[in-house]
Formats: C-alpha cells, structure tokens, sequence
C-alpha cells in the first residue's frame, strides 16, 4: 500500500488468525479530528478486505491496552 511514497499502515489491525484480519482502527491524538480519520479507516478496511473499521482517541487506546495488559489483583476468599 503506497501513497505519497510512504507505506499506508492502518493504526491497528484485529485478527481472527495470523494473516486474517477482521477489523482496522484508525487512532488520532488531541490535535485531530476523530471524525476526519473516518474515509482513511474506511479505505484501509477495504485494502486489507474487512468489512470492520472504526476510529477512536490514542489515549482511549493506550488505556485499553494498559487495563488489559495489567494483571488483575487476586480476588479474596470468602470468609466462612
């Protein structure tokens, strides 16, 4: 995927398995506009065949990730 001389690189990639993607996400900082990234989703979507595109904050997934990566504290036992 070429444009301007630069490799188009969707922001993240979801898979189902290695090498089958089934949705993109294209993230923006503060100084974007979420929704002006929309037909650059779109357009990556239909480069790599998925029928799944969305848009989103950085910061929103930076948290996401950090929740997720985070072990989560061990759950107490019940008092008997």
């Amino acid at each position: 995927m070429v444009a301007r001389g630069n490799n188009k690189r969707a922001d993240y990639v979801l898979f189902a398995k290695p090498n089958i993607p089934i949705a993109i996400v294209e993230a923006k900082d503060n100084n974007h506009v979420v929704g002006g990234c929309t037909q650059q989703a779109i357009t990556y979507a239909k480069m790599l065949r998925v029928t799944t595109a969305g848009t989103t904050r950085t910061r929103l997934i930076n948290a996401l990730l950090h929740e997720a990566l985070t072990p989560a504290a061990p759950i107490p036992e019940a008092a008997e």
